[in-house]
């Protein structure tokens, strides 16, 4: 199958969000000056499995990113621990009817256009939280396998599409009673074996940039991060823990149905089940159809 020129240039912003966010969390930029470690709530962090640091950057988009590069957002990397194997946690993401469970800051959600087997433009709805009222999100959202170490990666980028154009302002007309437009800029999350315990435990990595919107005063967000920063994170993390061993045991993919090859486009193609629902989207592949690399 020939790509598109549209899936091409969705390609390119997966693999440049992709390295963003690898080079946030692991590479080059991971020491650089300026992230505050966020202390959360012990009751969302019980064994301290979770740490989270925060720092203020403008948009991260790259040639997609706003002119104004002097007003910074708040961006978020996390490193935790999954009590569950890597199969078990993936399978658990990838069903959109356990999404609820974990993150409550997703009320609606749909699918605008898919793109291609493993990637999809989402639609989503944030709920009112504290002074800030109910936002929406569409998010260009990708995910692929890595053979080398078995992780799974997921990323998204703030996108434009024709069938939810963007309401920015309170005072604009909103059809259909439409949500004020947030972005969440990108994100970049990896789940992988953890290195102590590959077979009980899974390492669960990201790193999210958003913000609400331009309405809200630059002082109040600081403001509102301030307060949610050690909570909302954590309790992602602590109810992904708690609810996927609820759930467990899950069937297995064997390892000669690990793989199948799309006869069109000739590459590999994983029936591992994949995505999940985070800040401003909801992505699921429950039958798999993720990149092998």
């Amino acid at each position: 199958m020939v790509k598109t020129e549209r899936q091409l240039e969705f390609e390119g912003i997966a693999a440049d969000v992709e390295t963003w966010g690898e080079s946030i969390l692991f590479g080059e930029r991971a020491d650089e000056e300026g992230w505050k470690e966020v202390k959360g709530w012990k009751m969302f962090n019980q064994g301290n499995r979770t740490r989270c640091f925060l720092k203020w950057l403008p948009d991260s988009r790259g040639e997609h990113a706003e002119p104004d590069t002097k007003t910074t957002y708040p961006c978020i990397k996390l490193f935790s621990t999954i009590d569950a194997p890597m199969s078990d946690v993936c399978a658990y993401l990838a069903d959109e009817t356990h999404y609820t469970e974990y993150n409550a800051l997703v009320v609606e959600h749909s699918v605008l256009e898919d793109i291609s087997p493993h990637s999809k433009i989402c639609w989503g709805v944030s709920p009112k939280i504290w002074f800030i009222t109910p936002r929406e999100f569409v998010n260009f959202v990708s995910h692929r396998w890595r053979r080398s170490d078995g992780m799974q990666v997921v990323v998204s980028q703030a996108c434009d599409h024709p069938d939810k154009p963007a309401v920015t302002t309170p005072g604009e007309p909103k059809k259909g009673n439409r949500a004020v437009r947030a972005f969440s800029l990108r994100g970049a999350y990896f789940l992988s074996p953890h290195p102590d315990d590959p077979k009980n435990k899974t390492k669960f990595c990201f790193v999210n940039h958003s913000y609400p919107g331009k309405e809200v005063p630059h002082f109040l967000l600081r403001y509102a991060v301030k307060v949610l920063s050690p909570i909302e994170s954590f309790k992602l993390m602590d109810n992904i823990n708690k609810h996927v061993q609820e759930h467990a045991p899950y069937s297995k993919v064997t390892k000669d149905d690990d793989d199948k090859v799309d006869s069109d486009e000739k590459i590999n193609r994983s029936k591992k089940p994949g995505g999940m629902a985070m800040m401003g989207f909801c992505a699921f592949w429950p039958n798999g159809g993720g990149l092998e690399e």
